[in-house]
């Protein structure tokens, strides 16, 4: 057996037996109705958050620890976070101070 071949089959064989391959997810939060819906989510490391915004008005995204800032999304447009370390991520619209979300991510 050639030596590329033999390594590739290992390194296959590592992410078999450690679950790097596992399947990520994506995860939809609306904003709507000045709120973020579902307002509480949990997700895993290496998964991935999108929140659209589906008011008639703009909105952001900001966690309070500073994890992930979005812009203003206009109406329609959307953000996404990629989950790369455990973890509890609180969150807000500093647009509209009321609106409050948190990510806990396993």
């Amino acid at each position: 057996m050639k030596p590329f071949v033999r390594f590739a089959g290992l390194a296959a064989l590592a992410v078999l037996l450690t679950g790097a391959a596992k399947p990520r997810r994506t995860t939809a939060i609306a904003i709507d109705a000045v709120r973020f819906q579902p307002a509480e989510i949990t997700v895993s490391v290496g998964d991935t958050v999108v929140w659209t915004n589906k008011d008639p008005f703009p909105h952001n995204v900001t966690s309070t620890d500073g994890a992930f800032r979005s812009s203003s999304l206009a109406p329609g447009r959307s953000f996404r976070f990629h989950a790369t370390k455990a973890g509890t991520f609180p969150y807000t619209c500093t647009l509209h101070p009321t609106m409050k979300g948190e990510i806990h991510v396993k």
